[in-house]
């Protein structure tokens, strides 16, 4: 695997040789990425798999999922052995599936993974790129600016007894049902099921919630929103994300804090997600 030189800034650069793609779903957050990387990689470029649009000239590129065969083209292209999966990848229609030259050679392989879950679909991508040569690079070993590290402890700012059992209970749900290669996110207030994310994410299992206290009448300020990865969950792949959005609709739901894993958990705009929990008081706790 290549090792990229630390900076002082905390985030690794590369020496020139070593450009870098950035494979996945071109979204606010990966944009944000992919544009922070011009000033690492002077040829990095990004191939979005959920868009029929290319930006050549921001060295954007749009491909099928399944269209292994132009992937690997595109990085050989730019003399590209190092990538980073980022973003969300959406599921292929299998009936739109077109076989190339390297589809080809693991088509039992991607017929079986493709039926399951997302997760499954970058586990897939991970797979084939590293059995054709590429070393896969977690977005934590490229900027580790983008998680909480160098966070020792909780940030308190209003103390709750019931969130510690919450969160237990938040975590022992999502993970007994990762194996269905789902949910990344629940609500749990005293102890109660608020909302299990599904396909819609996050934010909008978060409105959902707000929507339910308030037919309920729930007015207090109660309950946590647990965000984890999926077991077995490769760091390479669909890491958990947090960002303003995210606090603002916990704010929303009426919720007393957030808890997350630091070390795999990627913070949008991190500077400002702690800057919001500290005005609203808000708890944010790491599992």
């Amino acid at each position: 695997m290549t090792s990229f030189p630390l900076s002082q800034a905390g985030v690794y650069v590369a020496m020139k040789r070593n450009n870098i793609a950035f494979i996945g779903g071109y979204e606010p957050l990966t944009a944000n990425i992919f544009k922070k990387s011009k000033e690492i990689f002077i040829d990095s470029i990004f191939i979005n798999l959920n868009s029929s649009t290319s930006l050549k000239r921001k060295k954007i590129y749009s491909l099928k999922v399944y269209e292994f065969s132009k992937i690997i083209k595109l990085l050989e292209k730019f003399n590209i052995k190092d990538v980073c999966l980022i973003g969300k990848v959406n599921r292929p229609n299998l009936s739109n599936i077109k076989i190339d030259e390297i589809l080809a050679k693991y088509i039992n392989q991607i017929m079986n993974e493709f039926k399951k879950g997302d997760g499954q679909t970058l586990n897939l991508i991970l797979s084939i790129l590293k059995q054709e040569g590429f070393n896969v690079q977690s977005l934590k070993s490229i900027d580790k600016s983008y998680y909480f590290d160098k966070i020792d402890q909780d940030y308190i700012f209003q103390k709750n007894n019931t969130d510690k059992n919450d969160i237990s209970k938040g975590v022992s749900l999502l993970n007994n049902i990762s194996k269905y290669d789902n949910a990344q996110a629940a609500v749990v207030s005293n102890g109660y099921i608020l909302g299990i994310e599904a396909t819609e994410g996050t934010d909008l299992l978060l409105k959902r919630v707000a929507a339910e206290k308030k037919k309920l009448n729930l007015i207090k300020r109660e309950g946590i929103l647990v965000k984890i990865a999926k077991i077995n969950q490769s760091n390479l792949t669909d890491n958990p994300v947090i960002g303003p959005k995210t606090i603002s609709n916990v704010i929303k739901a009426n919720l007393n804090g957030i808890a997350i894993k630091k070390d795999n958990t990627i913070a949008f705009n991190k500077e400002r997600i702690l800057r919001m929990l500290e005005d609203n008081k808000l708890n944010l706790y790491f599992i």
